[in-house]
């Protein structure tokens, strides 16, 4: 969790990678939801990859971790705790989101 954004160095553009990821990590994880909600297996296979990858590029391996299991588990045809995958994957989100938001106060003081 240390290493969330610690590849990236100047202000400006670290302020640009957490922004942007921010707002897209926000609309895939509420695709993510859906793809829940609807019961579709090959959306939330390609919603948790897309938010795995990005997460990742942030430094947040925990939930790029947490996106890969989804991920796998999207190719099998059980639903049994995708539920709560999809929880855990929420609650670290939750984190990260508080980490990131607090890199920017830093980085714009």
């Amino acid at each position: 969790r240390a290493s969330l954004a610690s590849g990236v160095t100047s202000g400006d553009l670290l302020t640009r990678v957490i922004n942007i990821y921010l707002e897209d990590s926000l609309r895939l994880l509420e695709a993510l939801r859906q793809a829940l909600a609807r019961g579709d297996g090959p959306e939330l296979k390609l919603q948790a990859h897309s938010l795995k990858s990005s997460s990742a590029n942030v430094g947040a391996l925990r939930l790029a971790e947490l996106c890969k299991e989804l991920e796998a588990t999207g190719e099998v045809e059980s639903t049994d705790g995708i539920d709560q995958r999809v929880s855990r994957i929420e609650e670290e989100y939750r984190f990260v989101r508080n980490e990131l938001t607090a890199e920017l106060g830093r980085t714009s003081a």
